[in-house]
């Protein structure tokens, strides 16, 4: 019989291993693991993060501490190696452990992923199909994998991609940003220290041929509602707010109704942004 609470490691890699990184320079809070954890945890499974940029043990040891049912990894571009490497550890600690890549960078190169110890792969910013995953893979339920949208999944050494779609932002939970506030003097964006990421969009409006980000979210840009964003920033226990959109300064009406409402609450805080 399956266990109804499960144990989740959810992985953020280091940007590099040696000298020439980021670290004490620019910090990421890892935001999407908290929206993860923040689902997970409604659920009433255990979760626990483990953020390469600020711890050092290394993910053989996060593995004998924790002891999970599935590992989650999530990264960019240069973080690939690293993300493969840990769904390898994972399956060399237990083969039973339920690996998954998600991230920017498996929305586009997912076949890069595309490895026999890695079981799925998220491409879509839809969350909530890591529960239909593990209903498949954990629990045993009569998932049909064909019609989960935004994964790729391997059967009998063959990978499968499912349809990517558009997900909305607004259905997202407020992070849980438990592991951001357990480390103060970490997240810093050059000067603004313990600095919080805030996402208001996915994906940018403009359609530029150059740049990959339009592709993201199958393409299709949606905005978060914007009382419910300063409603957001308000309750974040820092000074510091990195607004991590792509375009942030793309809808003039939206932003000015962002300022109007940080003025009407009275928020008083710093922040960074892309235009």
């Amino acid at each position: 019989m399956k266990k109804n609470k499960l144990t989740f490691l959810l992985v953020h890699p280091e940007i590099s291993r040696t000298k020439y990184n980021f670290v004490g320079i620019i910090e990421n809070e890892c935001l999407e693991l908290e929206y993860i954890s923040s689902m997970l945890k409604a659920k009433g499974h255990n979760v626990y993060l483990y953020d390469g940029q600020v711890e050092n043990t290394g993910i053989p040891n996060a593995l004998k501490k924790y002891n999970p049912d599935v590992v989650y990894v999530c990264g960019r571009t240069r973080q690939e190696n690293f993300m493969l490497e840990y769904c390898r550890d994972s399956k060399k600690y237990n083969d039973k452990i339920v690996t998954i890549i998600g991230g920017l960078h498996a929305q586009l190169c997912y076949e890069r992923m595309y490895k026999d110890y890695v079981d799925f792969i998220l491409i879509t910013f839809d969350i909530y199909k890591i529960l239909d995953i593990i209903n498949y893979s954990i629990y045993n339920k009569k998932v049909n994998l064909k019609k989960i949208d935004g994964i790729c999944y391997q059967d009998n050494g063959v990978w499968y991609q499912n349809k990517k779609v558009p997900f909305n932002i607004n259905k997202l939970p407020l992070p849980d940003r438990s592991y951001f506030y357990d480390h103060p003097n970490n997240y810093r964006y050059l000067e603004l220290e313990h600095a919080a990421w805030v996402r208001t969009s996915y994906s940018c409006p403009y359609r530029c041929k150059f740049c990959e980000r339009n592709r993201m979210n199958a393409s299709k840009y949606v905005e978060k509602n914007i009382k419910d964003v300063v409603d957001e920033i308000k309750n974040i226990k820092s000074d510091n707010i990195y607004i991590v959109d792509d375009d942030f300064l793309f809808n003039e009406k939206r932003l000015k109704k962002f300022i109007n409402l940080i003025k009407k609450k009275n928020i008083n805080k710093k922040y960074i942004c892309y235009g």
